[in-house]
Formats: structure tokens, sequence, C-alpha cells
């Protein structure tokens, strides 16, 4: 069944208000309401409150009929559509130290996340980068449909360790003999682990080995990995290693790597995985990079490989609280960040200085803007509206309607009597008659 003129109630609603118009004339008032809810208090009155709580989604009706000595009125019904919302609130796996949070909200329109360490979120799905043990708890979101129902659920976090990985390394005796090895011992994280060596192996430690430069990522049983990097040389010929300097800002390619050659003739030629032929290299985004050195002289290569790595984004999130009466400057903004180098610093365009509180309170209606600097410079904008009523509350006075009944005839707002046909009932009051028909006004809904 549809009905376009129904009211939206929602199982959310604990205390929802239907009211018709008291008449001293009825002694009583009988309501009716869709199996599942419940009336929690005001049957028997003109006004009662329902709990949806446990009515099952669909359409129905809110009924009442007036009872006094003259018997029982027409019923007089309201439609309403029985809505509801189903939350759900999941992370995505895994949730390790120093990796991303990422929380997983559905089944509405708009969501206000609230959880450990102070996180707040207004985002469907919030991102927390940089995650540590303070972040573990449990986080709940509340989820508000296009009916404005709402519905809360919850999600327990656990940020758990990442291993890590040393090796021990046995250069091969000679150029281009392969008795090299790699003795890979990991701890931390939760066992049992899994290894990917970039020659394939699938094993903890590896044998038969030419000088090169070998990688290998661990990941532990909660999904949390490491990737370390290993370089076997010759023991007899030239020796290769590397540095670097990673990135500052996410997305950045200021990274940088440097190589160190000994033994060997001192002749020497250079090929990096990125096509550079020089010894050092820059302009680096994140990435794996290696280097072969070639002893021009003696044909033997050393090999070495650096990770450049990047901080996570700056992200950050906004709650509005916006102004319920116009002009006043009750506004406030409460900003959470996360990710890039910490610690921050806060620069709002209307406030002077570079160095702000995070948070604003005390506004007036308007758009504040603000920069989030990190440690390392890298910067991160938001923006956010303030509103308020477009205009004061004015008060427009109604006039009043009374109506009259006597000798079946009705006097209207327009100051004229009116034959009238109805049923009535003679009612006997002190030294007086007055005719009265047993009936109900409209029937209203209130809210919650």
């Amino acid at each position: 069944m549809c009905d376009n003129n129904a009211n939206a109630v929602c199982t959310s609603n604990i205390s929802d208000v239907f009211s018709v118009s008291a008449d001293p004339f009825v002694t009583s008032y009988v309501w009716t309401i869709p199996s599942g809810a419940s009336i929690i208090s005001g049957q028997g009155t003109a006004t009662i409150r329902v709990n949806w709580a446990g009515a099952p989604p669909g359409y129905g009706q809110v009924c009442v009929k007036a009872l006094n000595s003259c018997g029982t009125s027409d019923t007089l019904c309201t439609p309403v559509y029985v809505k509801t919302v189903t939350s759900a609130a999941v992370v995505a796996p895994p949730v390790c130290i120093g990796g991303d949070i990422r929380l997983i909200g559905s089944g509405g329109v708009s969501y206000t996340w609230s959880g450990p360490a102070s996180f707040s979120s207004n985002l469907e799905n919030p991102v927390i980068s940089n995650a540590s043990a303070l972040n573990s708890g449990i986080y709940t979101v509340t989820v508000t449909n296009q009916n404005s129902c709402t519905a809360s659920a919850s999600v327990n976090v656990t940020v758990n360790p990442k291993p890590s990985a040393s090796a021990v390394i046995t250069n091969a005796s000679a150029c281009g003999l392969e008795n090299g090895s790699i003795d890979l011992t990991v701890t931390g994280g939760t066992s049992p682990y899994t290894y990917v060596w970039s020659n394939e192996y699938q094993i903890q430690d590896i044998f038969q080995l030419t000088s090169g430069s070998y990688l290998v990522t661990v990941t532990d049983a909660n999904g949390c990995s490491v990737t370390s990097s290993s370089t076997v040389n010759n023991a007899a010929g030239l020796s290769v290693t590397a540095s670097k300097v990673d990135v500052s800002c996410y997305s950045g390619s200021n990274g940088s790597a440097t190589s160190n050659v000994s033994a060997g003739s001192g002749s020497y030629s250079f090929q990096w995985s990125n096509g550079a032929t020089t010894q050092n290299v820059s302009g680096l985004m994140r990435g794996t990079y290696t280097i072969t050195v070639t002893d021009i002289n003696e044909g033997c290569q050393g090999m070495a490989t650096v990770i450049i790595s990047q901080p996570t984004t700056i992200t950050s999130d906004k709650a509005i609280t916006n102004i319920n009466c116009f002009g006043l400057s009750t506004g406030a903004i409460t900003v959470t960040v996360s990710g890039g180098v910490q610690p921050y610093t806060f620069n709002w365009s209307d406030v002077a200085g570079t160095n702000n509180s995070k948070d604003r309170t005390n506004i007036a209606s308007g758009t504040y803007n603000l920069t989030i600097t990190d440690q390392n410079s890298c910067t991160s904008t938001v923006s956010a509206m303030i509103t308020q009523p477009v205009s004061a509350l004015t008060l427009n006075a109604a006039k009043q309607c009374f109506v009259q009944w006597k000798h079946k005839r009705i006097y209207l707002c327009d100051s004229q009597w009116r034959d009238i046909t109805l049923s009535i009932c003679l009612v006997i009051r002190s030294d007086f008659e007055r005719y009265h028909r047993i009936g109900i006004g409209q029937l209203y809904r209130y809210g919650h």
C-alpha cells in the first residue's frame, strides 16, 4: 500500500507523540497502533507516546476513538510507514602498527563515528593513519538514513604489532661463485610466518647465492608484514652498500640513494634499476631501487638495494555544530587529524598567526578554512561551512475560531448561524441545555 501522506516513523523512535485536541465532553480515548509497537504512556487520554522499537517495517495506522455517556465516536486514523535502518561497522584487515585503520560503515546517508584516543568522524569510511596501540578499542558508528531513522553498530579493533627481520649474510667466496647465503631471523608479530623472496624462494633462509641484492617480505598470522633487503657481496671482489633518504611528503619525489663501493680495482660502472647510470640518484619517489656496480677491470659485480618510503597522507575530518538561532555565534568546528609526521601546526585563515588552536567554538555563520602543516612541512587543507536559519524567528498571531452548538445550528468563524443535520446527544448541565455531538478533531503527530 502506498500513501504519500503517511508519516514516516522509525524503529529507533522510542517516544513518538500522537495527539488530538482534548474535548471536555469526552471521558476517555481509545488508541490502537500497529502490532509490535507499544504505547508507553497516555492510553485513555488525548495524547500518547509510542515506542516503535518492536514494530516490523511496513504500512500501518495509528487510530483513536472517543467515548462518553453518549456512546462512541467514529474512529479517526492517520497512516504511518514504519521504517528501519540496518547499520554495520567493520574494519578492513590487516590492522598493524604504523599502518592504516580503515573503518567501513554502511546502511545510511550520514554517519557519526566515535572511538579510542578521542577519535570522531562524520565520514562513511574514515581512515586512521600511522596506527598505534593507543588506537585499539571499540569503534561505534551511528547511522542515519533518508528517513532520519538511526541505528548503531560497533567493531572491536586490535592494532597488531608488525614482525621485524634481521639477517646474517655469508658472502660469495669469489666473483661468479654461488656459495653465498642469508640466514634470516624474525621476531615480533604473531607466528606462524610466511616468506617470499625476490628470487621466488618461499623459505626462511636461502643458500647457494651469487653476489647480489635479495628482498624478502615476511608476513605474520595477522597479515602484518615487513620487507627487508640483504646484499651478498664477493669476499674477494668489490663490495657495495647503499644508504637512502626517504620522501618527506606523501606522493613526493625528493627521496635519494647513495652507493658506496669498496675493494675491487677502483674503476666501476653504475646501473640503477630506474635507468640512472650515476653512483648516486635523487628525485626519487616511494619504491625499491637496486644498483648494480661492475668492476670494469675485473668483471665482478656487486649489488645493493634501498627501499624508499614515504609518510602516509595527512587526512582530516571535521564535525560541525551549526547555529540554531539567527544572528548568534554558537557555531563550532572540531577537527580530527592523522597521517603525515607529527606534530602538526594549524593555521585558520581568519585568525592571526600560524599556530592556532585546532578546534573552533563560538563562531558566527560563514566558511572557515584551515591549513594543517606537519613536521616535514607537508600540508593539507580543510574547509567548513557554518550555517544558521535564514532569518530571525517571527510570530504571526492567528485568529482563533470558536464553534458553538445550539438547537441543531452551528455558529462558525464567519459569525453566521447555519442549519445542520447531525445525530446529537442531549447533555444536562445545571440549569441550561447544550447539545453536543461526540467527535474528534485532527490527529497530530508531534515527533519525538
